[in-house]
C-alpha cells in the first residue's frame, strides 16, 4: 500500500492557493525557528490499520485504512482578540474539507472520508487544528 499523504499534499497545493506552505510532518519543527510562511498545512500519515487476510486460498488480501493528518497552522498577527485568526482558521478548514472529502487520490485508494477534527491548541501566536482523513486501499501479495 502506498502512502496517500503526498497525493493529499499535491491536492491542497493545487486547490487552496491561500496556503503558503504545504509540507510533511518533519517540517513541523520549522515552526519554532520561524521558517514557515503562514497559513500552512502539514500533511502526514498518522496511523494505519489492516484487516486480517480475507482469503483462505490464493493471493493474500488485506483491506488497509490509512489515517492521514492535515494540521492547519494560522499565525495571529495584530489580532488581540483572536477573532481574525479564528475566522481564517475556520475558512481554511472549510476549504480543506471541500477539497478532500469524497476526493479519490488515485493509486487504488477509495474516496477520502473525514474521521475527526480537533483543536490542537495555540503556541507562540500560532493556532493549530488537525483534521484526520481516512483512505482505504486493498493490499495484495
Amino acid at each position: 500500500m502506498a502512502n496517500p499523504a503526498p497525493l493529499i499534499r499535491d491536492r491542497l497545493k493545487a486547490e487552496i492557493p491561500e496556503l503558503r506552505e504545504v509540507r510533511g510532518a518533519l517540517d513541523l519543527a520549522a515552526i519554532r525557528g520561524s521558517l514557515v510562511r503562514f497559513p500552512a498545512a502539514f500533511v502526514f500519515l498518522a496511523a494505519d490499520s489492516a484487516t486480517p487476510n480475507t482469503r483462505a486460498v490464493g493471493a493474500f488480501v488485506q483491506n488497509v485504512t490509512a489515517d492521514v493528518a492535515v494540521v492547519l497552522c494560522v499565525k495571529g498577527a495584530n489580532d488581540p482578540t483572536g477573532e481574525k485568526t479564528s475566522d481564517e482558521l475556520e475558512d481554511l478548514q472549510a476549504q480543506v474539507r471541500t477539497a478532500l472529502i469524497g476526493w479519490e487520490p488515485g493509486n487504488g485508494f477509495e474516496p477520502l472520508g473525514l474521521r475527526q477534527g480537533k483543536m490542537l491548541g495555540f503556541k507562540e501566536g500560532v493556532a493549530f487544528w488537525q483534521d484526520t482523513y481516512q483512505a482505504r486501499d486493498e493490499f495484495r501479495a
